[in-house]
């Protein structure tokens, strides 16, 4: 029974998508951008930390995180790295709830959903004077940022058609970038005032004083508008579909298909029992033979995009730049985080052109490259040869490597090897295991660079690199123009033939 669900379900996806191509791209593109805007509070959550962390944990203004202790001319806080890196657990949280919740109460309402635990996080944020509030408004904005990190490249995917799935699904890593570049722009203007550690007399640095509940407020802010987003945006045709209201999502997908929608396609589908309330998705089905290998590429790519290391690369940025000649810590990160966005934005228009899998290889060869230059630097330093242009050469040719591929396309291709049925729950699995990958590097770097200095954990992350370049070359096929079923034809041959025809050239899947 459930075979036959998901076959009729990827016929309707892949015929809607191949037959009905929309007049112009206006209509899915705005719903993908406002949609998109969970995505950017995903980013400007990751990044809030780099600009207000310093001023919350300076003791001169009697801010958030006072257990400073030293480390030479720099002071830190055990609390406020706790700050930063618990957002993770919330995210995983909120990650496995949005899965159900998706296939319940909808995508669009999960977004909205997801909003409340982010308002709800900057308010509590806005107002903490203890670090104990502070960090519980990191674990609550980490639920809303778990939910936005699942619906977001969820109804991307089912709003769009195939020959532009590439295009709009890379619109979630694009606005998760533009989000990070975002606070750190605006810590950037905000007014920065010099900060001295009584504990530490040799240590002080600039930062943005009460500056940071400004950059709280604008995160409360866009929460707001991006609840009442979520509110306006139509509703998953898809889901319309697995819940009976094929009249309404008619509707929906003439919007988005133009003169070119089939109206006997929703019939077609309600005669072939898509829907079927009393057989909702298990997590069960994840593990079957047909969903085996997608499980495995999307869980694969979602661990290995946190566990190669860009956090590191972007923590010793400040360091590379200062060693280059730039002081301020903020212009570095606008600088670094630049990068990303513009590079984001290319592999936009590149992905459908080149594919998905070409943009991954280049990808993770790259940054396994760079990742090695960068150990070289750190080995000649140590030496006392600092070359510095081989730093910020090895910074900016990991980071471009990175947002070309690694960071959009690892999204994209989890929103469409899967079917419809199982996309939720999947995508929240994966989902939760990349943020939990993102924990257990955050928590273990510094023991990793105390352990195997700078030039060994890069080596160590080169390494990864380049094991996903393998990982990619043999379980990774290209779905650019493939249809659902097409993709799902290819997944479910043997797991051992799969791998020796994604190696060689394309072969059809009828055959």
């Amino acid at each position: 029974r459930v075979g036959k669900m998901i076959e009729a379900d990827e016929k309707l996806h892949s015929e809607t998508s191949t037959h009905a191509q929309p007049q112009n791209m206006f209509y899915p593109t705005l719903l993908s951008a406002m949609a998109s805007l969970g995505a950017f509070m995903f980013g400007y959550s990751l990044g809030f930390t780099s600009p207000a962390l310093p001023a919350m944990q300076g003791e001169i203004d009697k801010q958030v995180f006072t257990d400073i202790s030293c480390n030479g001319d720099k002071a830190s806080s055990d609390l406020g790295s706790l700050f930063g890196s618990i957002i993770s657990v919330g995210a995983m949280i909120g990650a496995l709830l949005c899965g159900k919740l998706a296939d319940s109460i909808g995508r669009k309402y999960s977004l909205a959903l997801g909003a409340v635990p982010l308002m709800g996080g900057y308010l509590m944020l806005c107002l903490a004077e203890h670090y104990a509030v502070a960090i519980m408004s990191r674990v609550i904005t980490g639920v809303g940022v778990g939910f936005a990190s699942v619906a977001v490249p969820m109804y991307i995917n089912e709003i769009s058609p195939v020959r532009y799935r590439g295009l709009l699904g890379a619109f979630n890593q694009l606005f998760v970038v533009i989000g990070i570049f975002g606070v750190y722009l605006i810590g950037d203007q905000l007014p920065h005032s010099d900060t001295q550690y009584s504990k530490c007399p040799d240590a002080h640095s600039s930062t943005i004083g009460d500056g940071w509940k400004t950059l709280a407020w604008t995160g409360f802010g866009i929460s707001c508008v991006l609840f009442l987003v979520a509110l306006i945006i139509p509703e998953s045709p898809v889901y319309l579909l697995k819940i009976g209201q094929s009249t309404q999502a008619g509707i929906i997908m003439k919007k988005l298909w133009g003169q070119d929608y089939d109206p006997s396609l929703v019939d077609n589908v309600s005669v072939n029992s898509v829907v079927d309330n009393n057989t909702p998705p298990t997590y069960a089905e994840l593990f079957r033979p047909q969903t085996r290998q997608a499980m495995l590429i999307a869980c694969g790519l979602l661990i290995f995009q946190q566990i190669v290391g860009v956090n590191a690369v972007i923590f010793f940025s400040s360091d590379i730049f200062k060693a280059a000649g730039e002081s301020d810590q903020d212009a570095a990160g606008v600088y670094v985080q630049s990068i990303q966005v513009g590079t984001t934005l290319l592999s936009v228009f590149l992905v459908e052109r080149l594919g998905r899998r070409t943009l991954m290889l280049f990808s993770t060869f790259g940054m396994g490259t760079m990742s090695f230059l960068l150990a070289v630097f750190f080995i000649l330093k140590s030496a006392g040869n600092h070359q510095n242009w081989l730093a910020l050469l090895s910074l900016m040719g990991y980071m471009f490597s990175f947002a070309i591929g690694m960071g959009p396309v690892s999204w994209l291709l989890v929103s469409e090897i899967f079917t419809d049925r199982t996309r939720a729950l999947a995508a929240s699995i994966g989902t939760m295991l990349n943020w939990m990958s993102a924990f257990v590097v955050t928590e273990t770097f510094t023991y990793l660079v105390q352990g195997l200095k700078e030039y060994g954990t890069f080596i160590v992350f080169g390494s990864l690199s380049y094991a996903c370049f393998v990982f990619v070359l043999i379980f990774v096929f290209e779905t650019k123009g493939l249809s659902k079923e097409d993709i799902q034809l290819r997944l479910q041959k043997d797991m051992k033939q799969s791998a020796y025809s994604i190696i060689g050239p394309h072969v059809d899947p009828e055959n």
